[in-house]
């Protein structure tokens, strides 16, 4: 997730809900690990510019500093909410679908 990157949905392809959480989940997942972890959340956190302490604070709200795609779902919402609809602007990038990562093993 480098500083110009931004991915966007493919037009016409609306997701709803866990579709939506899992699309930001594979992008921030840059390891492929299944988890979101510390680094990678707070890269994306501090993209927005969000402050030191408010950064801190969603990192904290997880005991081990790392989300599982449904931790990630369950608590923090606000984020890939946000993250999904400001991929899906018009004209940020080009159209880039995310990775799909297979978590089944």
């Amino acid at each position: 997730l480098g500083e110009t990157y931004t991915p966007r949905a493919e037009e016409g392809q609306k997701r709803v809900g866990k579709a939506k959480a899992q699309f930001v989940f594979d992008i921030l997942d840059t390891d492929m690990s299944g988890y979101i972890d510390a680094i990678e959340l707070q890269r994306l956190l501090i993209q927005w510019d969000l402050p030191e302490n408010e950064v801190d604070a969603y990192l904290a709200s997880d005991e081990d500093k790392r989300f599982s795609l449904e931790e990630f779902y369950q608590n923090l919402k606000s984020v890939w909410d946000f993250a999904y609809e400001n991929m899906t602007v018009q004209g940020t990038a080009q159209e880039t679908q995310a990775p799909h990562h297979d978590y089944s093993n």
